[in-house]
């Protein structure tokens, strides 16, 4: 089951969406007066499905065949499905009476996420693998594993299965060092001299823990993706910070250290943060970004060239998330969004990177939104406090006029 996002449904109100073995996704409304508004038949058992983070009625959903559908839960309607039971590439159970690539176990998604944006989608199950598809094209982009820990049952393709019964693998007859290249060489069976041999006790663990993906989330700029794993949390960044590396862009000889620092001199402010944002130095960029008076800032962001936008946009958002001076930030975003607010919509005419502007303005409300909820609650608290304080300090007037009066 999952909720609509409250942001993505505030106009028809929040709903559930709850996934079920009947081959079903249906939609209720749970505080209305509707209750089920929509049922979205599947070809097979549905094991798992997620809402979009902010588009409006767009739902993923996987089944235990090993398809992603993406449908628009108010109309019905599949936006678009993607064939993944053979992308998973899970590995052999030591209970497997089959290879790897002929089980079925493995072949399904039990956890899936959008992208913010909803071009991509992530999915994973019980496998070492999370896949990530690209949903215009419908291709698989990337699969990558969480983890190359042997003593997880599931990571390895291949095992050295010399002591198959009947019944499957028995845990303590299949080799301690299986691998991938059936090496039993490596297996010492040798027992040592006077040394005694360990018993089964009762509360000893006979089964090995099987790799498993629980969730999957997206961070909401997009940049970074989440897993729950059966070795804990794990969080992948697929985007380097302004500044963590040298960067440069458009150089030519006139973009130097010294020059940057006459302009400075010279007061021509808008051409030394231009110079400091083709060097690629965070540490230079900032220099020139606290030298610059307020009362030119709005002068300074009406005349910035398009080009530039979207650096000066992800310079801001290290600022504003890891900076002090979170105000001054602020004064710049505003002005940026003043001046440029219309022509920031048309993402290729001012996105000279491969940094999405979306996710760079995602990253910047995030973090606003932090900022205004923490300081909201200092200043209720402060409010109610001061209140307090000005009661208190009326009260031993009252008190000795009342004493007053009775002598």
């Amino acid at each position: 089951m999952c909720f609509s996002p409250s942001s993505a449904q505030a106009d028809t109100g929040s709903r559930l969406a709850s996934s079920s073995w009947d081959n079903t996704v249906k939609i209720w409304d749970i505080f209305g007066r509707q209750g089920l508004l929509e049922t979205l038949q599947h070809s097979s058992e549905v094991v798992t499905c997620d809402f979009h983070p902010s588009i409006k009625n767009e739902l993923v959903s996987s089944t235990l065949g090993g398809q992603m559908f993406v449908w628009d839960s108010e109309e019905g309607n599949i936006k678009s499905f993607i064939e993944a039971k053979d992308d998973l590439a899970g590995g052999r159970h030591q209970d497997d009476r089959m290879s790897a690539k002929k089980s079925t176990k493995n072949k399904h998604m039990s956890a899936v996420a959008l992208s913010p944006n909803g071009d991509f989608v992530i999915g994973g199950g019980n496998s070492k693998n999370i896949c990530l598809y690209d949903l215009r094209h419908k291709v698989l982009l990337k699969r990558f594993a969480i983890t190359q820990n042997r003593s997880l049952d599931g990571v390895l393709h291949i095992l050295n299965s010399k002591n198959v019964k009947e019944g499957g693998i028995l845990a303590h007859e299949i080799d301690v060092l299986d691998s991938d290249l059936e090496e039993d060489a490596w297996t010492n069976n040798e027992v040592v001299k006077g040394a005694k041999l360990a018993k089964n006790l009762a509360g000893k663990r006979n089964t090995k823990l099987a790799v498993r993906i629980k969730c999957l989330k997206f961070s909401p700029d997009g940049t970074m993706i989440a897993a729950a794993t059966t070795e804990g949390l794990v969080i992948y960044n697929n985007q380097l910070q302004l500044g963590a590396y040298f960067n440069p862009f458009d150089l030519d000889e006139s973009v130097t250290i010294d020059n940057i620092i006459a302009k400075v001199k010279a007061e021509e402010y808008l051409t030394a943060l231009i110079l400091a944002l083709r060097l690629g130095e965070r540490n230079v960029t900032q220099t020139v970004y606290k030298c610059i008076p307020v009362s030119s800032v709005p002068l300074l962001c009406a005349h910035f060239p398009v080009g530039f936008i979207d650096r000066l946009l992800q310079f801001l958002a290290t600022e504003i998330e890891s900076s002090q001076h979170v105000e001054w930030a602020m004064i710049w975003i505003n002005n940026v969004v003043r001046f440029h607010g219309a022509k920031l919509q048309n993402t290729d005419e001012i996105t000279s990177q491969k940094t999405p502007l979306r996710a760079l303005m995602l990253r910047i409300l995030s973090s606003l939104q932090f900022y205004n909820e923490s300081l909201s609650k200092v200043q209720h608290k402060n409010t109610h406090l001061m209140a307090l304080m000005v009661n208190q300090a009326s009260r031993p007037q009252e008190t000795d006029e009342a004493m007053t009066d009775t002598a």
